[in-house]
């Protein structure tokens, strides 16, 4: 993938050239058309006067068509604009928008998830530069899309996009850093309570909890028994997700007097790992876990064989209707964080980045692009956007306590693939949001406990604001040293580790691209913290 993005750039910066000289003239010349425009969400276009079909294209959707979803006729009716959408393979769409962006291909927004592939277009000249748009047409758009965010992904002191920001959304809060956390240990309930045990809150209540499962085999597997089953990830997956804490280590960075220094560098990196360890060489971590695939553990972990394995809130539902086939009466629960001697209980966050779910952005061929904001613009109108993602009530969605709770099916019907028409998003989306988990009880108790019950556990790693300019020069080093990250603590835990082969490994990982992030990080954070 990444030799065909380097493949097209060349061709990209070629042909986005006489696209681009076209659309400055044109961004130069053009004018409002009304003046209420840039005063009001309400309306974009003097009165009578015909609104353009615009153009669009999207990502794959699975048995989704953009063109004839209820969203799609529902906005037009609201903004008066007629929007096309052609969808991207799901088969390498990286490498088809690349083709497309190549060609010049006439569309007047992309939304897309790839921050990557944005930072490389708008560096190549292939995107419009949104801020005077937005300025003159946009006031729905800077009322609720923060100055911080848009500067966060500003390139050359430009941005380019219009992100679509995921929230805290059982706060109601716009993250600022902080995204929701979607994972955790999750545990049997029912056997916690057939062992008469309390939920562990440390790493050795964890590990002692670990050793009676192992011991007493309350599920009576026999040697299927597997105490804590896990992926060929869990080298990093555990650290982020309510071990790592206990270690120190929970986000990727830590400031150190004023200093940031990756976790590998630090005392509890090499704890965890001797942890890990441990608890592999006891048969308390599934011997098999370095060849586990995802459904691997699912299926392990709901056919009784594992007492407790790392998932999602949005996968709760299902795992009790697997367990209703295989361990009827089984309950589940997530873990809160852990402490240790060496942290505090904490679920890390490593990226700002992490809290976009899509973005839009308008290609410089564009010949609509003073529209696209005007259209945006509208969607971000409160109305426009609560019926855009919520329906009608009585129809779609009710009201109780001030929560909205969705009307099935017809919400999901109607409403269940809204956000995949978001640009941008209003303070209240985090509100609005909840009436999908409340179509589920299980589903929103899973939620809630994540993301109400443990949220004060949530850490923010010190780069969560690191500017895309930046991340996107060390995007290709960090997938390097993180591989290397995981690949070494998969390794250590199953084999041999020591001392030499820890400093081993930070000499590789400094020399194939540590180096250069941990510089190109402190630099921005010298000034970041002025």
């Amino acid at each position: 993938m990444l030799k065909s993005k380097r493949v097209l750039a060349g061709i990209l910066s070629l042909l986005v050239a006489g696209a681009a000289l076209g659309g400055c003239q044109k961004e130069e010349t053009a004018e409002p058309q009304s003046e209420a425009a840039s005063q009001s969400g309400t309306s974009s276009q003097t009165a009578g006067e015909e609104k353009p079909d615009l153009k669009a294209l999207v990502g794959y959707h699975s048995g989704m068509d953009y063109n004839t979803y209820p969203v799609s006729k529902y906005l037009e009716e609201k903004t008066g604009y007629h929007v096309t959408y052609d969808t991207l393979p799901a088969d390498k769409p990286d490498d088809k928008l690349n083709a497309i962006m190549a060609s010049g291909a006439d569309y007047d927004f992309i939304i897309y998830r790839n921050k990557q592939l944005y930072a490389n277009y708008a560096q190549q000249g292939a995107l419009t530069d949104l801020e005077p748009l937005v300025e003159k047409y946009g006031p729905n758009i800077t009322k609720n899309i923060s100055k911080e965010s848009f500067d966060n992904f500003r390139i050359g002191g430009k941005y380019y996009m219009i992100p679509s920001m995921n929230v805290n959304l059982l706060k109601g809060k716009e993250t600022t850093g902080k995204t929701t956390i979607s994972s955790s240990v999750i545990i049997r309930q029912d056997i916690l309570e057939k062992l008469g045990a309390s939920i562990p809150k440390t790493i050795d209540e964890f590990t002692a909890l670990l050793q009676r499962i192992k011991d007493e085999d309350p599920n009576q597997q026999g040697a299927k028994n597997i105490p804590l089953v896990a992926g060929n990830s869990f080298g990093t997956d555990f650290m982020g997700m309510g071990l790592g804490g206990a270690f120190g280590i929970a986000t990727s960075w830590v400031d150190q007097n004023g200093k940031l220094v990756p976790r590998e560098e630090l005392p509890g990196f090499k704890e965890y790992i001797r942890y890990l360890k441990e608890l592999y060489s006891k048969g308390l971590l599934d011997k098999e876990a370095p060849a586990n695939a995802a459904n691997t553990t699912k299926e392990k972990f709901t056919s009784g064989r594992a007492f407790a394995f790392i998932d999602g809130w949005w996968d709760f539902p299902a795992l009790l209707d697997a367990f209703k086939k295989t361990q009827p009466g089984a309950e589940i629960t997530f873990l809160p964080a852990l402490s240790g001697k060496l942290g505090k209980a904490a679920f890390g966050t490593s990226s700002y980045e992490n809290a976009i779910d899509t973005f839009l952005m308008i290609p410089h061929s564009s010949q609509h692009a003073e529209d696209v904001i005007k259209y945006v613009n509208l969607k971000l109108d409160e109305e426009i956007f609560k019926g855009m993602v919520l329906g009608e009530e009585g129809v779609d969605y009710t009201v109780k306590d001030g929560a909205y709770y969705p009307i099935l099916p017809a919400f999901m019907n109607d409403r269940g693939n809204a956000n995949e028409y978001t640009t941008g998003v209003t303070k209240s989306y985090s509100i609005y949001w909840q009436a999908r988990v409340h179509k589920d009880e299980n589903l929103f108790k899973a939620f809630h406990q994540l993301n109400g019950d443990y949220m004060d556990m949530l850490v923010v790693d010190p780069i969560s604001r690191l500017p895309i300019e930046i991340s996107a020069q060390l995007a290709q080093e960090q997938t390097v040293v993180n591989d290397l990250t995981n690949q070494f603590i998969v390794q250590s835990v199953t084999g041999d580790f020591s001392d030499e082969t820890y400093q081993a490994f930070l000499e590789q990982w400094k020399s194939q691209g540590g180096d250069d992030i941990i510089k190109k990080v402190n630099d921005w954070y010298a000034t970041a913290k002025k």
